[in-house]
């Protein structure tokens, strides 16, 4: 997965357009179906849509003349036609509906999920999205996990568990291993379970900028993936039965866990970059005040990124300015709240653990992306990231924000080392020299990302390293 954004460090071949806004969604059946519509005009319809498989998904209707907005998890495919045929690792040209630069129709996640009663009740939670077929990640997992200080910790794995474990005893060896948690599907297990072809590939969506070789390198891994787990039919009922989000309860706090963002599989609107923007935090407050929802958590690009927001506003006014005065005007806000948060930091005391208190943000809302849990997100070679929402802190804990609710809730990323030497040689022995994980990864597997902690935070978390 190369970074086609140094910006966002999106790591290798996840990046995609799921929720930007800026394509179009293509419906699941092909042949029959069509897309009418045009980017710019925002006249869309979906002739037969699909809605997913054991309920997950829910009937696509787009007819109306509406189109997502930016950050709206609204994925569509950024063509004019129909999805790609068979033939899933051919490079073709951006924006034609060619595997891998789609979201299915039935990626939609069906809202009924949120207003349910919580599946899980517990005082520690942690989420642990994009193992990426890391066994050795996966083992340190569990190690965590039975050493946290909360003795009822409960794991949710929120997708790609799989990627690089090819090896039908890795694969094989990670779902026994993960056998006792709550199991959700990412793309990767979406189309991996996939009965028939749609033309979606890896599942990623991956927009026009990113070169082909990039998607075609993702969608080669994946093919390769699946053909190990055809070859594996006992396990194909448990694939069947993951469902897209996970509706959890910590303490008095509502959790929704999901792998891409709250309306798409693969939705793009967790991202650091999109969460960065007023307009996306003001949605994201709405929806979770409607849903009673404390805590999102999340992974699917690869990338870390934490917000943290107390209570919904006002939503942000439409700017008349040009372009570069705009700019120029959001740098100088960035610059003065960076540096009034600075001064916050500053006047705290200090504990003698070294540890900066939290902050006494009202925080009411957080969103959490954990990135990568099986490989790198920070300057550190083998060492995976997780989420962890407690009733308690966790002393390796690197940012962490507090939500203003009785028993306080905690919502942290803690880091998850590994055998780095185990899992490079193993890498290495799968994926060799030139073979498409290998162009795609071993640079972040071997060196890491080159990014720090504080890089993830948003705002409304508290650095703690």
């Amino acid at each position: 997965m190369a970074c086609p954004k140094q910006h966002l460090r999106l790591p290798d071949e996840k990046r995609q357009i799921c929720g930007t806004g800026q394509s179009q969604e293509v419906p699941v059946s092909r042949g029959q179906d069509r897309l009418d519509g045009q980017l710019q005009g925002i006249d869309i319809r979906l002739h037969r849509e699909d809605t997913g498989r054991h309920g997950r998904g829910v009937p696509v209707d787009l007819g109306q003349g509406e189109a997502a907005g930016p950050g709206q998890g609204e994925p569509v495919d950024p063509g004019q036609g129909e999805a790609a045929g068979p033939g899933q690792g051919e490079a073709a040209s951006p924006g034609q509906g060619e595997a891998g630069r789609f979201c299915p129709a039935d990626y939609r996640l069906d809202p009924a999920v949120f207003a349910a009663k919580p599946q899980c009740r517990c005082d520690t939670l942690y989420v642990a999205g994009g193992l990426y077929g890391n066994r050795w990640a996966v083992d340190s997992l569990l190690r965590l996990i039975e050493g946290d200080p909360a003795k009822n910790a409960r794991l949710a794995v929120n997708g790609d568990a799989h990627w690089f474990d090819t090896d039908p005893e890795t694969f094989k060896a990670i779902e026994e291993k993960l056998s006792g948690a709550f199991l959700l599907a990412g793309n990767v297990e979406a189309e991996l379970r996939r009965r028939g072809e749609v033309g979606a590939g890896c599942g990623c969506a991956y927009p026009a900028e990113v070169e082909p070789g990039i998607v075609d390198r993702s969608n080669r891994i994946h093919r390769k993936l699946k053909a190990t787990y055809q070859g594996l039919p006992t396990l194909h009922p448990r694939f069947d039965e993951r469902p897209f989000a996970l509706l959890a309860q910590v303490g008095g706090v509502s959790v929704a866990v999901v792998h891409g963002d709250e309306r798409m599989l693969a939705g793009w609107g967790c991202s650091h970059e999109a969460l960065g923007q007023a307009v996306r935090q003001h949605e994201l407050q709405e929806w979770m005040a409607a849903h009673n929802i404390g805590v999102l958590a999340t992974s699917h690009t690869c990338a870390p990124a934490a917000l943290g927001m107390s209570g919904v506003g006002e939503p942000p006014q439409a700017s008349s300015t040009r372009p570069e005065e705009a700019e120029r005007e959001a740098s100088e806000k960035a610059e003065e709240e960076a540096s009034k948060e600075a001064k916050e930091e500053a006047s705290l005391p200090r504990q003698l653990s070294g540890e900066v208190p939290s902050r006494p943000f009202d925080v009411t809302e957080a969103i959490i992306n954990n990135g990568a849990a099986g490989m790198p997100n920070f300057g550190l070679p083998g060492q995976g990231l997780v989420t962890r929402v407690s009733l308690t802190k966790h002393p390796q804990a690197l940012y962490r924000a507090q939500l203003a609710t009785t028993p306080p809730v905690f919502v942290e990323a803690v880091p998850l080392e590994y055998d780095q030497e185990s899992f490079l040689a193993w890498f290495d022995k799968q994926w060799p020299r030139l073979s498409p994980a290998s162009v795609s990864y071993r640079t972040r597997i071997a060196d890491g990302t080159g990014k720090s902690p504080h890089e993830a935070i948003i705002k409304g978390f508290s650095l703690l390293v």
